[in-house]
């Protein structure tokens, strides 16, 4: 019998191939996400970013576009379909 996953984790998992849809994007919760986001530096002594909870890693895209060459870019999910679209729509995060 297959293990049953955390409900949260199944609701994202189910909501992976529309996560990144403006509908979602532009709700309160991304609104305020895109705002964080926005407001956050990296400082020069950086060498590692972890985002936890990444989802399909736009919040991770965007820092990587933020970030100076020689950091490296972490992204954790226990999803495992918004782990499988971050390659599909990101493609590599390499910096």
């Amino acid at each position: 019998m297959p293990e049953t996953l955390n409900p949260i984790v199944e609701t994202y998992s189910r909501l992976s191939a529309t996560y990144d849809e403006d509908l979602n994007q532009h709700s309160c919760w991304g609104l305020s996400a895109e705002k964080a986001l926005a407001s956050l530096k990296l400082k020069d002594e950086y060498q590692v970013v972890v985002d936890v909870g990444c989802g399909t890693g736009r919040a991770l895209s965007q820092l990587v576009s933020k970030g100076r060459p020689g950091i490296r870019f972490i992204g954790v999910d226990p999803a495992e379909r918004m782990r499988n679209r971050v390659q599909h729509i990101r493609g590599s995060l390499d910096h």
